[in-house]
């Protein structure tokens, strides 16, 4: 039987590389399209992007070690 903590850390490891391939699929949408919006609003996309998946590894780790622990 699977451990939940295992369980949540695969979840959360797949959700990071599938919001991963999402970020990179919307910026190159955006780099096809060459739309002008603010510079701003790309950057800040780009550090939402990166702060959302940097949570969902560390959650993902921090699951895994507490299944090790178990």
């Amino acid at each position: 039987m699977i451990n939940n903590s295992l369980l949540y850390s695969i979840l959360f490891l797949a959700a990071a590389f599938i919001y991963f391939k999402f970020h990179k699929w919307w910026l190159n949408k955006r780099k096809e399209k060459e739309e002008v919006l603010n510079k701003d609003f790309k950057k800040v996309g780009i550090v939402k992007d990166w702060i959302i998946i940097g949570l969902c590894l560390i959650t993902s780790v921090i699951y895994f070690i507490e299944f090790l622990l178990e």
